[in-house]
């Protein structure tokens, strides 16, 4: 039983299924539906799901990607990944993490050749976190998340 913890304080979750590093998801509905699995008491159906910002799947699935690497490694080589920076969504999610100032743009020269890098400025875990409408982020992941669910999908 989990006491004294309300849903809409979950701003992510890691999951351990059968790979071995814990997989991690922001969804909020799905962020419920595990703590309740896991006791976590769920007041009334009215107030069941978090409010969290509608985006189009492919514009969070690349979000999601893409701090997935962050976690890896901090600047993220666009030459590096071309599944992920090629996809036809990626222009308007690279806009606006821009234009946000979730991440800057530097061009780097290792071994003399140049390769373009995005540096975060803002943790994975606090950047996801903006889809849930609730969570207590900076006004940039929160605008970046709003500019985001108002594009068309691609």
């Amino acid at each position: 039983q989990l006491d004294g913890l309300k849903v809409e304080q979950v701003s992510g979750i890691r999951v351990r299924g059968k790979e071995k590093e814990p997989k991690p998801n922001y969804d909020p509905s799905e962020i419920e539906r595990v703590l309740e699995n896991c006791g976590a008491p769920i007041f009334s159906e009215a107030s069941r799901f978090t409010p969290y910002v509608e985006v189009a799947s492919e514009y969070k699935a690349l979000v999601e990607r893409l701090t997935r690497m962050y976690r890896r490694e901090n600047p993220v080589y666009v030459d590096k990944d071309r599944s992920l920076f090629k996809k036809p969504a990626w222009p308007t999610v690279e806009r606006l993490l821009m234009e946000h100032e979730l991440v800057e743009k530097e061009e780097r020269h290792p071994s003399g050749r140049r390769m373009v890098a995005l540096r975060r400025r803002f943790l994975p875990e606090k950047l996801m976190s903006g889809l849930n409408a609730k969570a207590d982020v900076d006004k940039r992941i929160r605008a970046f998340w709003r500019a985001l669910a108002s594009e068309p999908p691609k």
